[in-house]
């Protein structure tokens, strides 16, 4: 693989490891506002992406398609994986502060 090829991995990886960690403290901190916040921002960009792929003209759609399938992609499934993992992490702190030791 050549240097550009790292690099565009490189990008999505980010992409996808930023949202991941922001949703992940988000969702163990049981912040709702923060996580719809985030969702909003991630569908408001995505339905602009499609809107203006649609509205293109030949091959100008083609960095649409690229910014959603190397930008969107990667951070709403980032952001997806880490609420749910935050979130599943906060009910099992707080189950086991709540349940006694055993002796």
């Amino acid at each position: 693989m050549n240097s550009e090829a790292f690099l565009l991995i490189g990008i999505c990886g980010a992409i996808f490891l930023v949202s991941l960690l922001v949703s992940f403290f988000l969702g163990k901190g049981r912040n709702k506002i923060g996580l719809t916040i985030m969702g909003i921002f991630w569908a408001g960009f995505t339905g602009l992406m499609v809107f203006e792929m649609n509205r293109a003209s030949g091959w100008d759609g083609l960095g649409y398609a690229l910014v959603l399938l190397l930008g969107c992609a990667p951070a709403g499934v980032g952001g997806l994986i880490g609420s749910l993992a935050g979130w599943v992490r906060a009910d099992h702190a707080r189950v086991s502060q709540t349940t006694p030791a055993a002796s």
